[in-house]
């Protein structure tokens, strides 16, 4: 129930983040990075007015078993030149996107991941012009959703995804 961001690192290194739990945030995201790498583990944001997870600058996060459902904007969102591994974990219920990551530059790999929903599964969008990024989406059920990936300006290798209702 933090009134912006339920937590907000900016600059850290090597974080390790486990078992918890952001939601609730009046303005903004559950969990919020900048400029940081961290490793973030079986945790769940919901209910969040924006992201439930959202990293911006350059940084690298990684997604490990997490959960992310009923945000008001994406349930895990990379910006800028951020970057990392989505893998295992479910998004479902988010109004934009399950996974709005890549987006605006970053780059990722999504593997085995649950993407259910959702406005859209998976958000891979860069308004630059230029060298588009390359990511992966492999072994991802995504189903019920408005659109199941909407990309643009972006390389995205799939493979061995199942795709559904959408």
């Amino acid at each position: 129930y933090a009134r912006k961001n339920g937590v907000y690192l900016k600059g850290c290194s090597d974080g390790q983040i486990s078992r918890c739990y952001f939601g609730y945030s009046g303005l903004n995201n559950g969990l919020a990075l900048e400029s940081s790498s961290a490793m973030v583990r079986d945790c769940e944001a919901a209910f969040n007015r924006t992201d439930g997870f959202n990293i911006h600058g350059v940084s690298t996060a990684d997604f490990i078993g997490c959960i992310s459902h009923d945000n008001g904007d994406d349930g895990l969102s990379h910006h800028d030149q951020s970057g990392g591994m989505v893998i295992s974990g479910s998004y479902y219920r988010n109004v934009k996107a399950g996974i709005a990551s890549p987006t605006f530059g970053s780059r990722n790999d999504i593997v085995g991941t649950f993407v259910y929903e959702n406005g859209t599964g998976i958000y891979a969008v860069s308004s630059k012009d230029g060298v588009y990024p390359m990511c992966t989406v492999s072994g991802c059920l995504i189903r019920d959703n408005g659109i199941g990936i909407k990309t643009q300006r972006y390389v995205l290798d799939c493979w061995n995804n199942v795709f559904t209702g959408n």
